[in-house]
């Protein structure tokens, strides 16, 4: 595929993915990692969400960060430092189409997860919020998928929207620095990506500024269910094309 159509794609899936994030406060990296591969090699894909999601997360934080708190996220971000340099090895050294594979089976199974309803539980043990960060981080760290375990363990909590956004928004501000630290130093973020992402930083401030909007103003209900539909549906293409 030419280069200019591939960056054009590419800045739409960004788009896409800001406006899913903006909306629910997740999802970036489930949306990005479902539409990239789809024209484009699925480990730079990866790359590419990772430096996107940083800059989504921390857009998306600042509209809720009134509502965090670090006593809810310090057991999984604890987790997550765990979790990720074992993820991005992983991606160093797996074949191209068992990285499109694996992303597919974490896809769908967050798909189960997001349409399964929110348990309203009055406490649930720290411990688990651990374990959850270092799943995640694993995940985070070789697929740029590493919201499905903690959006889990924050939907065990008795927290309104305003407060789980903010959870999974810094949780993902701090755990896509740590990983593209590491990307870095692993040499996996070259001169045509960093040129992809340039063009397409726009669509990621326009996405992100019209998922918040919408986000106060409906339930985030209706829209994660048209998310999941969406994100099986592709998930499915990954494993087929």
């Amino acid at each position: 595929m030419p280069f200019g159509y591939q960056v054009t794609l590419s800045a739409l899936a960004i788009l896409i993915a800001a406006f899913t994030q903006g909306v629910t406060g997740f999802g970036f990296g489930l949306v990005a990692m479902s539409l990239l591969p789809l024209f484009s090699n699925a480990r730079e894909a990866s790359v590419l969400v990772g430096i996107f999601s940083l800059a989504s997360s921390l857009s998306v934080f600042a509209s809720v960060r009134s509502c965090f708190r670090w006593r809810d996220v310090a057991f999984p971000l604890a987790g997550m430092f765990v979790g990720v340099p074992f993820g991005v090895y992983a991606l160093t050294v797996l074949d191209e189409q068992w990285v499109r594979r694996l992303v597919a089976v974490v896809v769908l199974f967050a798909c189960v997860q997001v349409a399964s309803p929110r348990l309203r539980v009055r406490s649930v043990s720290r411990w688990w919020g651990l374990i959850a960060g270092v799943v995640g981080g694993v995940l985070g760290g070789a697929f740029g998928i590493g919201g499905p375990p903690v959006i889990a363990y924050s939907s065990m909590q008795d927290w309104d929207s305003s407060r789980y956004k903010a959870v999974l928004c810094s949780y993902f501000s701090v755990s896509n620095s740590y990983r593209l630290l590491l990307l870095i130093a692993a040499g996996l973020v070259t001169r045509p990506l960093v040129v992809t992402g340039l063009i397409a930083l726009p669509g990621l401030f326009l996405g992100t500024w019209a998922g918040i909007r919408t986000f106060r103003r409906l339930s985030g209900d209706a829209f994660r269910k048209a998310v999941v539909v969406t994100l099986a549906v592709l998930a499915v293409s990954l494993l087929v094309l």
